[in-house]
């Protein structure tokens, strides 16, 4: 019964743009809406028929306009978090590959170096996880830097690389540059 009733409503009104933040937002609201409606339905509320659910999509639309339209929130917050990290910490947390040997890093975060015309960072990876995708899940982190193309695979598919320093070869996450100019 929900279930015929939610494609109703997703028909209705769901953005056609939606993502999935979004759409899971929306089936909350609508569940919402749902249980008032059925409070109707058996009177135990006095209100007209549909007016729970208009209540909803209110809801849900005022929602939607508080973060600025539909899209996934969340992939710009992520976005917008990793870009801060390298604006704040690209020129002092990285040992500079490039640079003379003798660089004094504080809390050091990597290394940095520049291939073929793009700098690159390596990331060790507990900065990568305490850091860059602190407050967000670090599947989702990865994932969305893969598809984004920020973060680099290594031949065999690997988002984790090897990469010879000066303190011997380490595990890192190889991440693009170009995430500062997005």
């Amino acid at each position: 019964m929900y279930e015929e009733e939610f494609q109703r409503l997703k028909t209705l009104y769901l953005p056609v743009n939606a993502e999935g933040q979004d759409m899971r937002a929306f089936e909350h609201f609508m569940f919402v809406g749902f249980a008032g409606e059925l409070a109707i339905k058996y009177g135990i509320i006095c209100w007209k028929p549909n007016t729970a659910y208009q209540a909803a999509v209110a809801c849900f639309n005022s929602w939607l306009e508080d973060k600025e339209g539909v899209g996934d929130d969340e992939n710009r917050q992520i976005l917008e978090h990793v870009k801060s990290f390298f604006e704040l910490h690209a020129h002092s947390r990285f040992f500079d590959l490039d640079g003379f040997k003798d660089q004094k890093i504080s809390n050091m975060a990597g290394y940095k170096s520049v291939y073929q015309d793009a700098v690159m960072f390596f990331v060790s990876p507990s900065v990568f996880q305490n850091e860059i995708c602190k407050s967000f899940n670090r599947k989702s982190v990865i994932s969305l830097l893969i598809d984004k193309g920020f973060l680099l695979k290594d031949h065999n598919g690997d988002y984790r690389q090897q990469k010879w320093t000066p303190y011997g070869n380490k595990k890192v996450y190889v991440i693009s540059g170009k995430i500062l100019l997005g």
